[in-house]
C-alpha cells in the first residue's frame, strides 16, 4: 500500500473539492486515478468564474473538505498527514456526498424541491416543488 504525503492540507482540500465540483456526476474511481494536483487547471480555484467560487463555497466549504479529509488521513508523529489512494478514493466519495446533499439542502430551502420522510421506504423522498408556489414565494 502506497502512501501520499500532503504537504499543505488547506491546498489539497481546496483542490480536491474544485476537482469534484468540476467533475460532478462523473465516476469516482476515474475521478481518483490521480492526486497529483499540480499545474492542472482542473483543481484550481482561482480559475473558477467569481459565480461559481461562490457557488463551490456554499455547495461545500474549504472547512467541509479539510474536516473530510482529516476522517480518512493518517497524521504521523512527524505532524505528516498521510493518505492512500483507497483512503482518497472515500474522501472524494465523501466530499461529493456531501456536494449533493448541501445541493438537495439548498433547492429544498429555495422552494424548488420538497422533501419528506417515508415510512414504507424508510426514506426520504423528493419531488419538485409547485411551481405557483415558488412564483408566489418570488413575489
Amino acid at each position: 500500500m502506497e502512501w501520499y504525503i500532503i504537504p499543505d492540507l488547506d491546498k489539497f482540500a481546496q483542490a480536491t473539492r474544485v476537482m469534484i465540483y468540476n467533475m460532478w456526476g462523473e465516476n469516482v474511481e476515474e475521478i481518483s486515478q490521480s492526486i497529483d494536483i499540480s499545474n492542472n487547471t482542473l483543481y484550481d480555484y482561482e480559475n473558477l468564474e467569481p459565480e461559481k467560487q461562490q457557488e463551490l463555497d456554499h455547495l461545500i466549504s474549504l472547512a467541509e473538505a479539510v474536516n473530510i479529509i482529516k476522517e480518512y488521513a493518517t497524521i504521523t508523529s512527524k505532524g505528516e498527514t498521510k493518505l492512500t489512494e483507497e483512503r482518497y478514493e472515500k474522501v472524494v466519495e465523501s466530499m461529493n456526498e456531501r456536494l449533493v446533499s448541501n445541493m438537495v439542502m439548498k433547492l429544498a430551502k429555495d422552494g424548488y424541491l420538497e422533501i419528506a420522510f417515508s415510512e414504507e421506504e424508510n426514506d426520504f423522498v423528493f419531488w419538485v416543488a409547485d411551481q405557483k408556489k415558488n412564483d408566489k414565494r418570488k413575489n
